[in-house]
């Protein structure tokens, strides 16, 4: 029990005002809720093909009893729903870097065949 408990009790006081106060900046970057909706539209839709693959790898994990590696996905997955910016605050280099991103991720699962192999 020792060594975990005083990190614990430090989180479980300060990450609720610690989130708050990220939560009230962060929004404070969109014009308003229309354009924070469409922001987290958009960003659902653009990592898609990403929560695919952090399902497929978090049950694996569960099925081989690799609960840190479960706990990291799950991490991977709040951090890929959180993390968006604002359609009109965004610039045309910002759409060009999505966009490639989006075509490797598409010639990635394109490259797989059923079985999980390289085509």
């Amino acid at each position: 029990m020792s060594g975990y408990l005083p990190d614990a009790i430090y989180y479980c006081y300060f990450v609720p005002g610690t989130a708050f106060s990220t939560w009230t900046k962060h929004y404070k970057t969109f014009y308003n809720l229309k354009d924070f909706e469409a922001g987290f539209i958009q960003n659902l839709m653009g990592n898609f093909l990403s929560f695919i693959d952090i399902y497929e790898k978090t049950e694996i994990a569960a099925e081989n009893g690799d609960f840190l590696s479960v706990v990291y996905q799950i991490a991977r997955l709040i951090r890929r729903i959180m993390d968006f910016h604002s359609m009109q605050r965004g610039s045309l280099e910002e759409i060009v870097q999505d966009v490639h991103r989006l075509t490797s991720y598409l010639n990635y699962y394109a490259s797989i065949d059923d079985k999980g192999g390289k085509n």
